[in-house]
């Protein structure tokens, strides 16, 4: 028999390939499989076309099966495909496309391979002809991984390596849709076939620069769907050294644009700016106006991530400008959230709605599901601030389920800690924990400082709320670090508020002082009224504990105006109790009930349980005070049952104490007794030292009005000593001289 040539226009080593696949074509008789192993469509289609037609009298069926939905079920698998396809036809030759599609490389299952496994007998029982599958590298490797009874059957596999231009085919065959909005199965795909592209380039005699660094680039890219460590900077660095040695301006302009967006993922900020310094003049030079428009965004998010909220916006509303007059859509859009996250920043909420809606629609009408994901989130944002809970909840789970959908983990984290911050509002505390937990090790993953810095500020502010101060202080104390290395001034400020309220919960009334000073300096130079706010308000808390009711109703006046301005009804509510209890103190009792009555239906409207529960607890006081104890009996056990629903040990405490108060006024003094010993050990057990004092000064003065003075010496003695210990020597001083005064 002659020998079969192979065209001419293949490279040698590719010759000898097609030879021996023509001869196996030519003399196999029955069921043969073979694995022809191309990565490039364009070389691919040249050989089938060149087989197709050397052997145009044989009947040879090119079968292209249909990859399975994105949810992973197998509609019809391989073999199915297969009968479909020949019928009742007798092909001498089948042809199959389309296997590497058939599965995602990143699964951990693959049902459409582990069906063609077990067919495999079937198969070879039901086509009496060759089958050939063309497939890439990538596909292969996975084949032989999860198909080995299926691979063991093969007869022959033939490799074919493509050249220069097939390369730049398959590169642009790749690049086309390259984004988000691709499914998981098909990045990974697409990125399976460039790193084997690169390895063919790298392995030639004399790879060409220009397609290696466009392979390189895409690489980059795609590593910025897997949010590798380096978001792809080790690619965008090759790409860049490679661009700049043979004069590509505009490469060279496209890699550093990509290392800063890298740089800005990393928190690395003064990084990103001096990147996109530098490819901002080349785009100029070389009139490439999107790619302008893109770094002069990128420099706007730069300044707004640091706080800078003027030149952020001043550098939206510029790359705006480009985007419209170029028609970029997308850009547009990016630009209209942009403007919308700085006026959420600056808390104008209804204008960052506006703003954050008009992005909404153009991402819904480009397809876009990573910045209808973002714009969600967005949304979220702003109904949180504005304590419309469920409705943020909703817009995060939309947002969680877009993310997960295109495999964006870093947007996936964001929903599930905002989901978390939802949850800790509505005093939902285990659910609250779950979200942080599951959103914490996706963070650590993607090497997100800020991401992991918020998840470790939220477990402590889950562990502040149920009391657990140690563990809160811990947690805190790991996040404010990573604030600072990374240059957050608003995280780091959020963080020493929190110490600061821990401490004062802990009754170290002189930390708190440096703590909130620090922060509501970081607030004001970044413009951050409700962080000035919750100072204002955490200061006055300061102030009321240590008698100081002066100051304190000053400081609470502030916060509810800033609460207001900014339209933070949680916020006001809070200081409104606030201030309400100073009022009590000062013995204006008309006042505080005006002041209570205002904040408690703000609680109810936005649904916090753990505010309504501390106002019913200091409407319990006031009515106590005005000698109206069933109304006190009533509020206490109100506050009681919604403390134990969340879970608010220290809340609890404070309303069965207050209960034992309500029966101690009534002479029911056993009922009493009862009372303060199942409140003592719980703010024992929470570590609420204050609480302890006051419930062992109203066991003081229940064992005086008994006649039990001893008991009632030994209890003084306690609290006094507490009360001195936390610095509240006015406290102490009180208990002395009452105890002091009723001795005989």
């Amino acid at each position: 028999m002659a020998a079969i040539s192979a065209p001419v226009t293949l490279s040698p080593e590719n010759q000898v390939e097609f030879a021996t696949l023509s001869r196996m074509l030519e003399l196999a008789s029955g069921f043969t499989l073979a694995f022809v192993r191309v990565n490039h469509a364009s070389l691919r289609d040249r050989l089938v076309g060149e087989l197709l037609a050397r052997f145009s009298r044989k009947n040879t069926l090119c079968v292209a099966l249909r990859p399975p939905p994105e949810d992973g079920t197998v509609v019809h698998g391989v073999v199915t495909q297969l009968l479909d396809a020949v019928g009742s036809g007798h092909p001498d030759a089948i042809f199959v496309f389309g296997l590497d599609a058939m599965f995602d490389p990143a699964a951990r299952d693959s049902p459409a391979l582990d069906i063609l496994n077990l067919n495999r007998s079937y198969l070879a029982k039901r086509f009496s002809c060759p089958v050939v599958f063309w497939i890439a590298e990538f596909g292969m490797r996975e084949l032989i991984s999860r198909a080995p009874d299926f691979w063991a059957i093969r007869s022959g596999t033939y490799h074919f390596v493509g050249e220069s231009e097939d390369a730049r085919s398959t590169l642009a065959q790749v690049g086309d849709g390259f984004d988000w909005n691709l499914g998981l199965r098909e990045k990974h795909e697409r990125t399976g076939i460039l790193q084997h592209v690169l390895k063919e380039i790298e392995s030639a005699a004399r790879p060409d620069p220009a397609v290696l660094a466009a392979v390189l680039y895409q690489l980059g890219r795609a590593s910025e769907f897997e949010w590798s460590a380096d978001g792809g900077s080790g690619y965008f660095q090759r790409a860049l050294a490679l661009c700049q040695r043979i004069g590509d301006r505009r490469g060279e302009a496209d890699c550093l644009l990509r290392l800063g967006n890298a740089a800005l993922r990393q928190v690395r900020y003064s990084k990103a700016r001096h990147l996109y310094e530098q490819a901002l003049p080349i785009y100029r030079e070389i009139g490439a106006r999107v790619g302008e428009a893109n770094c002069v965004r990128s420099l706007g998010d730069v300044a707004r991530m640091l706080a800078d909220h003027s030149a952020a916006e001043g550098l939206y509303r510029q790359a705006l400008s480009l985007y419209l007059k170029i028609g970029d859509r997308l850009g547009e859009a990016n630009c209209l959230w942009g403007v919308g996250d700085v006026a959420r920043l600056q808390a104008h909420y209804a204008e960052a709605e506006q703003w954050c809606q008009r992005a909404l629609a153009i991402h819904r009408q480009l397809g876009n599901r990573l910045g209808e994901a973002s714009c969600l989130l967005s949304l979220g944002d702003l109904a949180r601030l504005q304590t419309h809970y469920a409705e943020a909840e909703q817009l995060y789970l939309q947002a969680l389920r877009l993310n997960r959908r295109i495999g964006n983990r870093l947007g996936e984290a964001n929903c599930l800690l905002s989901a978390g911050d939802v949850a800790l509002e509505e005093a939902r505390y285990q659910e609250t924990g779950d979200f942080y937990r599951e959103a914490l090790p996706l963070y650590r993953q993607l090497g997100d400082r800020l991401g992991e810095a918020n998840c470790l500020r939220g477990l402590g502010d889950v562990a502040a709320h149920q009391a657990r101060y140690v563990e809160a202080e811990e947690l805190y104390r790991q996040a404010l670090p990573l604030y600072r290395q990374i240059g957050d001034r608003l995280g780091e400020a959020n963080c020493r508020l929190t110490l600061g309220d821990t401490a004062r919960m802990c009754a170290r009334y002189i930390e708190p002082v440096d703590l909130y000073r620090q922060a509501q300096s970081l607030y004001r130079q970044a413009g951050d009224d409700l962080g000035e706010a919750n100072c204002a308000r955490g200061m006055g808390d300061l102030a009321r504990l240590q008698l100081h009711y002066t100051d304190a109703g000053e400081l609470y006046q502030r916060a509810i105006s800033l609460y207001r301005r900014i339209g933070d009804r949680l916020g006001e509510a809070n200081a409104l109790c606030r201030l309400g209890d100073v009022e009590r103190m000062e013995t204006r009792l008309a006042q505080a009930e005006v002041l209570y009555h205002q904040a408690l239906p703000i609680y109810r409207s936005i649904g916090s349980r753990l505010g309504e529960a501390n106002c019913l607890q200091s409407l319990g006081e006031l009515a106590r005070k005005q000698s109206r104890y069933e109304a006190a009996d009533e509020s206490y056990h109100q506050a009681l049952s919604l403390s134990r629903q969340i879970g608010d040990r220290a809340g609890e405490a404070n309303s069965v104490r207050g209960l034992g108060d309500v029966a101690r006024m009534q002479e029911r003094y056993a009922e009493a007794e009862d009372l303060y010993r199942r409140a003592l050990p719980l703010y024992r057990e929470v570590g609420l030292r204050l609480g302890e004092a006051g419930c062992l000064w109203s066991i003081a003065r229940l064992a005086a009005v008994q006649h039990n003075l001893g008991t009632a010496r030994e209890a003084a003695d306690l609290a006094a000593a507490i009360y001195s210990d936390i610095g509240l020597t006015a406290q102490a001083q009180q208990v002395c001289d009452e105890f002091t005064q009723s001795q005989p």
